[in-house]
């Protein structure tokens, strides 16, 4: 009997070891696993990143346009001419949702009247109104966004009145050389990009607004920095020799761009886009390397467990 006990005993102490011995490498694959979550949350840019990026400027250096590019993630940019002022043209109705959609004292279903002086041509939206017809904010902010509508703008900036959107644009950094004469006005690559930054942190906020913001922006029309399957919500703007389209790329590890161009009588669907396809690659490669740097990283960290466990 005392036998029996004896190896029961045994039995159970051995058990208790194995899932003891089973948990502490459970913890041990955690922490591995930590590591390469924590690796790759880290801001990164590898030296081939930084040479590519070279190359990419030195491919255009005689080209006039205007670019800012910053990962969100990783906390690098490309730019150029990043402080030369370029007429935004339609860009401004993009700083108007924004104001619009932050500000939480507005509501949506307001409705403005459209006055005779309000009348702009490339009005797809509005075309379906006369003037003296009353349309909600939310209405407005659609056709200004998703059709950049002149008239929704016109009465949109009416709305919210010049000084109030200088006021603003000024908290978010930005110099918009907007006016009583100027609607539209000029701003810099780089003021491009902070207006898109703060368009990405509203609609972070995941809210009704934000979400409706992000459904507008996230269109066809004109949109010349997606490619293939490769989709950035945007904001274009096109006047004359100028056309720009700025837009998020809200993948896993977002980034923003904003490129300005003089090709408005060029064929600037392909000259913007292939801009875009390089500012991705130089991107997407960056990512690889940082996969692999974390990977091998982790690695290292693993084995180096496996050695102290043993000893």
């Amino acid at each position: 009997m005392k036998k029996i006990l004896f190896i029961l005993i045994l039995i159970t102490i051995t058990i208790l070891f194995i899932k003891r011995q089973d948990l502490t490498g459970q913890r041990k694959e955690i922490q591995v696993l930590d590591f390469y979550k924590d690796c790759m949350s880290k801001p990164f840019q590898s030296e081939s990143t930084k040479q590519n990026i070279q190359s990419f400027l030195t491919k255009y250096q005689n080209d006039s346009f205007g670019l800012y590019f910053e990962d969100l993630v990783n906390q690098y940019t490309i730019s150029k001419n990043a402080d030369k002022s370029y007429y935004g043209a339609s860009l401004i109705k993009l700083l108007e949702a924004v104001y619009i959609l932050d500000n939480n004292k507005i509501d949506l279903n307001t409705k403005l009247v459209y006055q005779p002086y309000n009348q702009k041509r490339n009005s797809l939206g509005m075309d379906k109104y006369l003037p003296g017809s009353e349309i909600t904010i939310q209405e407005l902010i659609t056709y200004a966004i998703e059709v950049s509508d002149n008239t929704a703008h016109e009465i949109l900036f009416n709305y919210i009145g010049l000084e109030t959107l200088q006021n603003y644009s000024l908290t978010l950094g930005i110099n918009w050389s907007i006016s009583e004469i100027d609607h539209y006005g000029s701003l810099t690559p780089k003021d491009c990009n902070k207006l898109l930054k703060t368009t990405y942190q509203l609609i972070l906020k995941n809210n009704e607004k934000s979400v409706l913001l992000k459904e507008l922006m996230n269109n066809p029309y004109y949109n010349t920095l997606s490619f293939n399957n490769i989709t950035l919500i945007h904001k274009y703007g096109y006047y004359d020799m100028n056309y720009n389209d700025i837009g998020i790329y809200l993948g896993e590890y977002p980034y923003t761009l904003s490129i300005l161009t003089y090709y408005g009588k060029d064929n600037y669907t392909k000259q913007v886009q292939t801009i875009s396809q390089e500012i991705y690659d130089i991107y997407k490669d960056n990512l690889i390397e940082k996969e692999n740097y974390c990977n091998l990283t982790n690695k290292k960290l693993y084995y180096n467990q496996i050695a102290e466990h043993k000893n």
